[in-house]
């Protein structure tokens, strides 16, 4: 069984917002890095998150009808070791996974086969950890995609919605979030400069 991860955020700054946990975008695929989790913290707030390694594989589609939006979606489990490939396809106007297997070859990856029938642009693929979406892209007929999730975490706060796209080459003030071995506990504290003091937790 994967072991359970915590974070305790002290806010110890003068400013309320919102704190955001992500990871950074694996640097060899095109996947785009989603706010994972997301919190308002007013001054003196603390706030625990605990989370497992879990991970799924997920697909999404949104379109307008007559003015009704209509937004679809399918996730499923899946793992680094195994049941770590599955191929998209789109099957009487509907998408679906089909062919969850292992693929030793890619162990610590995961990978997402397009077939033929996924229309560009029209859905997106990516993957969740725990039950939140952390990595993302659009999906295109007759193409392959394998990401390799680093569990580097991070921590910004600001202004975020959880589940948006994060463009993390702009920020300047995140901090990496470094779990020790046998440590899964660590303190991350805003201080009053809005700098951050990360460490195990005592």
């Amino acid at each position: 069984m994967a072991n359970s991860y915590e974070l305790i955020f002290k806010n110890e700054s003068k400013n309320t917002g919102d704190v955001c946990i992500f990871q950074q975008q694996p640097s060899d695929t095109d996947f785009q890095t989603l706010a994972w989790i997301t919190k308002t913290a007013s001054p003196d707030t603390e706030i625990t998150f605990q989370w497992d390694v879990d991970y799924a594989v997920l697909w999404s589609e949104e379109e307008t009808r007559n003015g009704i939006k209509i937004t679809s979606s399918e996730i499923l489990p899946a793992d680094l070791e195994s049941q770590n490939e599955i191929t998209l396809t789109k099957k009487d106007g509907a998408y679906q996974f089909i062919n969850q297997t292992t693929n030793k070859s890619i162990i610590g990856s995961i990978l997402i086969i397009c077939d033929n029938t996924v229309e560009a642009n029209q859905a997106i693929v990516g993957v969740n950890i725990s039950g939140k979406g952390v990595f993302t892209r659009a999906a295109n007929p007759n193409m392959t995609y394998q990401i390799t999730p680093q569990n580097e975490y991070w921590i910004d706060f600001g202004s975020f919605t959880e589940g948006e796209i994060l463009d993390t080459e702009t920020f300047n003030k995140a901090a990496e979030i470094t779990y020790p071995d046998n440590v899964y506990s660590m303190t991350a504290i805003l201080n009053a400069d809005n700098t951050w003091t990360i460490t195990p937790t005592k």
